[in-house]
């Protein structure tokens, strides 16, 4: 990608700061939501498998995340904070 950018020439002015923040953004958050729309679409017709990963950062804070997988395929749906649960035996 650099190197695309290096080869237009130092005329080149990349996106402003709005344009990322706003303009940007909400083109690929749509883009993303067709996305998953079309998953869900799949997850009607043939179902789904709902997948939990759990992980605990470096200051021991415990969170789960929830995707589901259909052949089309993974899609983020959420992540649970679980540091109020006690994870002991």
């Amino acid at each position: 990608m650099i190197d695309a950018i290096a080869s237009i020439g130092f005329r080149y002015k990349g996106p402003s700061y709005v344009a990322l923040r706003v303009i940007l953004l909400v083109e690929v958050k749509n883009e993303v939501k067709l996305l998953i729309d079309s998953y869900r679409s799949v997850w009607n017709d043939i179902g789904c498998a709902i997948m939990g990963d759990g992980w605990t950062d470096n200051r021991n804070r415990s969170s789960i995340n929830f995707l589901t997988y259909c052949p089309k395929g993974i899609a983020f749906i959420k992540s649970v904070d679980v540091v109020a649960i006690v994870t002991d035996a």
